[in-house]
């Protein structure tokens, strides 16, 4: 009889554990991910946000046999340089021009390219033992007979039932995991304590222009025209708001997020952005504003509304029931604040 395990999310670690569950022996992994297949038209979701990846990363997907293209230099990317803040560059110490050994090296990858250069390699090193399904949304869990029911179709038509009956059951489905809800239902013992829940919301904006329009000279800080694509982040933030990242994408534009934010309504936003963040040149403030602004009764809710929330600081009981087992944020939720990479590591030790 074939040994099979189901994973429930195809984010980054979800894939990465597809790849950790064929070395541990697993005949066949199946993948079921609630939205559709990650490319380059989600990069421009409110889903996709900047993260910076350490060493700790760079060593899982070493042990799993995977190099994504982000984090490739063979590839032609190239590691962090350094973060500007305000403008300023800043290396954590030290000189920008000797290299930083291998355990300080950085990189900044957007979350989307990132499950997507994943999703490449696993179909590369296990193109027979791994299968992912997309827009397939857990519907029901029945842990003790081993069974999963997957709703699968495009939001809003026609979806087919599936089941899947597995000897081994990965949620790896995010903060909102519902693998652990089930959990919760039908573990005995089983319970969460969520200890911080972000009240900082962000909205992306997308291919904004690099170089100053016309005659004006206003970079977004100097010498950027020379930057390559993720070779640095560019932080704004101000105490009481707003924050503003941006981040040089493939094709030279920039995409960012704004966060720290109460007052969507855009001449109200473009205000407080000019005045708190001046050294922002003024022609990326009105794309920035076009693109996030929220005209007050304009119907809009939910992230639409008010953006996508940045993260929360969860603890789980326990991280396995029966036959199962939760993994990345479905396990140990954090904030950016905590840093990245942890789910990683936590499918390694899968």
């Amino acid at each position: 009889m074939p040994r099979r395990a189901v994973v429930v999310g195809a984010g980054p670690a979800g894939i990465l554990a597809s790849v950790y569950l064929t070395q541990l022996g697993f005949d066949e992994v199946v993948v079921y991910e609630r939205r559709e297949e990650p490319g380059e038209e989600q990069r421009g979701s409110q889903h996709s946000y900047p993260m910076v990846l350490s060493s700790r990363a760079m060593m899982a997907f070493a042990d799993a046999g995977v190099a994504p293209a982000c984090t490739s230099e063979a590839a032609g990317a190239i590691p962090c340089g350094g973060h500007f803040a305000s403008g300023k560059l800043r290396t954590g110490g030290g000189d920008p021009r000797v290299p930083l050994p291998a355990e300080l090296v950085t990189w900044v990858v957007d979350r989307v390219g990132l499950a997507a250069d994943l999703l490449a390699e696993a179909r590369r090193v296990c193109p027979d033992r791994i299968r992912f399904v997309f827009g397939a949304a857990l519907a029901e869990l029945d842990l003790a007979g081993r069974r999963a029911v997957f709703q699968v179709g495009p939001a809003g038509k026609q979806e087919q039932v599936v089941e899947s009956g597995y000897e081994l059951l990965v949620g790896a489905d995010g903060a909102n995991s519902a693998v652990r809800g089930f959990m919760q239902a039908q573990v005995p013992g089983f319970r969460t304590q969520l200890l911080y829940n972000s009240p900082a919301r962000y909205k992306t904006f997308h291919g904004l222009p690099r170089d100053p329009p016309g005659d004006s000279g206003q970079e977004l800080v100097p010498g950027i025209g020379q930057h390559r694509p993720r070779q640095h982040l560019y932080w704004f933030d101000h105490r009481l708001g707003p924050m503003v990242t941006f981040w040089l994408t493939a094709d030279g534009r920039l995409d960012g997020l704004v966060s720290k934010v109460t007052d969507w309504e855009p001449s109200s936003l473009s205000s407080r952005i000019s005045s708190v963040h001046p050294s922002i040149p003024a022609h990326l403030v009105e794309a920035i504003v076009a693109q996030v602004g929220e005209q007050p009764g304009s119907g809009a809710e939910g992230a639409e509304a008010g953006g996508s929330r940045f993260g929360r600081i969860l603890t789980c009981s326990a991280l396995h029931g029966p036959r199962c087992v939760l993994l990345g944020d479905a396990a140990h939720p954090v904030t950016g604040h905590l840093g990245q990479a942890e789910g990683f590591l936590s499918c390694s030790g899968s």
